[in-house]
């Protein structure tokens, strides 16, 4: 059953509710503060010059951050699906994905980036064009690339954006049959998909008004309702609800009629 963006957030609001917003908080909060434990030795390097060395190993270091950071993103989906299952979230599962392989959710992440790289090799050209070159029919022509580049790699993102939660929902799949999955689940919802995310953006920009204390609750919302997306279209969810809807029904039906 393919839900309306409203309805699934409706949904992750009342699982939010429920189970309640404290681990899902927890979860985010200490994986940022692990990150920025990590990445604040290499931001002391920074320089002005561009090219400089310090400032080589700065990139190299955020490469390598953002991929451990991933296994993060996985723990907190891990604890978001038990959320979204009616199950007792726990953040132990935060650092699941650490104990459990993963070199696999690293490999699809480098693989994910190397993809996208290459879909945005005519906005890289179209940089280079328009920062070293100074000639009038420069700025249009390297324009257009940019354009070109970000279509291809928001096409590729809406494709795969998601495969991590194959990768982390099905141990058994290797990387390959990963990606060939949340391709075949994406077809004919990456629309939906876009709208979805293009949604939250009036609560973002709340966060940024109330100096990003907001993210707090506005993050784990998100989260629940994106993966809330991925039950709907692999779907999970209606066998979800129905179970929901029969663990509500029956303490209703065990009232004593004898008192």
């Amino acid at each position: 059953m393919k839900r309306s963006c409203k309805e699934l957030k409706r949904i992750a609001r009342e699982n939010l509710s429920s189970q309640g917003y404290r681990i899902p908080m927890r979860a985010f909060l200490m994986a940022t503060l692990i990150t920025a434990l990590i990445e604040f030795p290499f931001s002391m390097l920074q320089t002005q010059i561009l090219f400089s060395m310090q400032n080589i190993i700065y990139f190299i270091a955020q490469l390598l951050i953002g991929l451990i950071s991933v296994v993060f993103i996985c723990g907190q989906y891990r604890i978001h699906l038990s959320v979204a299952k009616n199950k007792q979230p726990n953040m132990q599962d935060l650092f699941y994905p650490l104990k459990n392989q993963p070199d696999r959710f690293i490999l699809t992440q480098c693989i994910y980036f190397v993809f996208t790289l290459i879909c945005f090799i005519p906005a890289i050209i179209g940089i280079a064009l328009i920062y070293f070159i100074s000639a009038v029919w420069v700025y249009p022509v390297g324009l257009i690339l940019i354009l070109i580049g970000t279509i291809f790699a928001l096409i590729f993102s809406l494709n795969f954006e998601l495969v991590q939660l194959v990768v982390l929902e099905h141990e058994n799949y290797s990387i390959k049959d990963s990606f060939f999955e949340i391709r075949k689940l994406m077809k004919g919802n990456k629309g939906r998909y876009f709208y979805m995310q293009f949604s939250f953006l009036g609560m973002l920009l709340l966060v940024l008004l109330s100096f990003g204390i907001g993210i707090l609750w506005v993050e784990p919302y998100i989260t629940q309702t994106t993966l809330l997306f991925y039950l709907d279209i692999s779907g999970q969810l209606d066998t979800i609800q129905v179970e929901k809807k029969k663990q509500t029904v029956e303490p209703e039906s065990s009232v004593n009629f004898y008192v």
